[in-house]
Parts: C-alpha cells; sequence; structure tokens
C-alpha cells in the first residue's frame, strides 16, 4: 500500500519554522531597535517621476501569495533543492537585519505617502497596508527581495525538471511586484535593486560556503536522537 504524500516534507519543517521566526524578527524586532535612531531617505529623482497608481495593491498583498506558494514549491523538490534554497533565503534575511539596524531608512524626504481618502476597494486596501506597515526599514525591499528568491530558487532546481510555465510566471510576477512597491509608494526604486543584489549575494555566499549543509547535520542530529530514543 503507497504512503500518503506529504503536503510539507518533514526534513524541511525545523528550516523553515527557524526562517519564519527570523524573517519575522527582521521585520518586527529591528523597528523597536532603530526607534530612536537617525533613519536614511534614499529617495532619487526617479521616485519623483513614479506615479501613484492604487490599483498595484492588489500585486503587493498578492505577493504574499506567491511567497507561500514559492516556499511550498521549492520545499517539495527534494532535500538538495529545498535546503540550498532555505540555506540562501536565511543568509538573505541574516544580511537584511543587519543592514536595517546598521542603515534604517524610510520615506522621510521628497517621497511620502499620499493621503488615500477615495472609497474604492484600491484605497481601503492601500490604507490598510500603510497602517499596518510603516514606511520605514526600507532598504532593501523585503517584497522584492521575498519575490526574487521564489523565482531564483527555481534555478535550484535541475533543468530538466524545471516547469516552464511557472519559471516564466514567477519571473513575470516578480517584476510586477517591484513595479508595486513604488507605484503604491511603500518603497523607493534604490530599495528594488537592494531586494535582487541581496538574494544574488546570498545565493553566492551558499554556493561558495555550502551553507546548505547545516540543514543536512541538523536532520542528521534529530533523526539519530529520535533512533536512539526509541532504542531505549
Amino acid at each position: 500500500m503507497k504512503s500518503k504524500k506529504e503536503l510539507i516534507p518533514k526534513y524541511t519543517i525545523i528550516p523553515l519554522a527557524i526562517l519564519l521566526l527570523f524573517h519575522l524578527a527582521v521585520f518586527y524586532v529591528t523597528r523597536p531597535i532603530t526607534s530612536g535612531m537617525t533613519h536614511h531617505d534614499l529617495s532619487t529623482w526617479i521616485d519623483l517621476k513614479i506615479p501613484f497608481i492604487p490599483a498595484f495593491i492588489v500585486i503587493y498583498v498578492l505577493a504574499y501569495v506567491q511567497w507561500a506558494y514559492g516556499i511550498y514549491y521549492l520545499s517539495t523538490r527534494g532535500r538538495d533543492v529545498a535546503y540550498k534554497f532555505l540555506a540562501a533565503t536565511m543568509i538573505g534575511e541574516i544580511m537584511c537585519f543587519i543592514t536595517f539596524i546598521a542603515v534604517p531608512t524610510e520615506l522621510c524626504g521628497a517621497v511620502t505617502q499620499p493621503k488615500v481618502t477615495g472609497g474604492d476597494v484600491f484605497s481601503w486596501m492601500t490604507r490598510l497596508i500603510y497602517s499596518l506597515d510603516e514606511p520605514n526599514n526600507l532598504f532593501p525591499s523585503l517584497h522584492c527581495f521575498a519575490s526574487w528568491m521564489c523565482f531564483r530558487g527555481i534555478f535550484y532546481i535541475e533543468k530538466e525538471k524545471r516547469n516552464k510555465a511557472y519559471t516564466v510566471f514567477s519571473f513575470v510576477f516578480s517584476l510586477l511586484v517591484f513595479a508595486s512597491t513604488v507605484l503604491v509608494k511603500q518603497h523607493v526604486f534604490v530599495d528594488i535593486i537592494g531586494g535582487v543584489a541581496y538574494i544574488e549575494i546570498a545565493i553566492l555566499i551558499e554556493k561558495l560556503t555550502g551553507a546548505h549543509r547545516v540543514y543536512y547535520a541538523l536532520e542528521k542530529r534529530i533523526f539519530k536522537n529520535k533512533t536512539e530514543g526509541k532504542e531505549s
């Protein structure tokens, strides 16, 4: 009788939990730490030319769906793909944590969030996002960071096993997410570059160090302890 396929492989549960907890720390812990520090404005002339388009808030919100599916998809492509993807993402998150504390940023210059008064659904969604996600600790953009990682992670999969349609979709949707961050005035243009650059650097660091081997060692230790517990 065939065993039921797991929705999420057991070997990814602990790495995923660690990544989620650290991501929450990046988002929530860095803000109180930097609350009394000088925040920098990274806006440029490019940002002054970018219009405010509330409809793009839909893409901004749908990015969460892209991340959830991307993490699920890459975590179920086998140990090597999952561990390399999760290790590179963790390295990038650590880089973001350090940057948010060392160089805190916010919309404090010529580019600011507009006062949204419309009664349409896009305006309502924009006001909601503004209330939940303050425009600080912006560089690099975590939105761009996460979307680009979901796309780049696909390349850990062997070429002949990649889903071409999903690869193209992930790339196009990531570009739309990039656009949404500046079109709804949650970020400035440099934040997009930072999000992409941090992922590329993280992938390179993981490749040079073989950081994913930490997860293999962790898995081996956990299962060894479980086996020893059953034998005793």
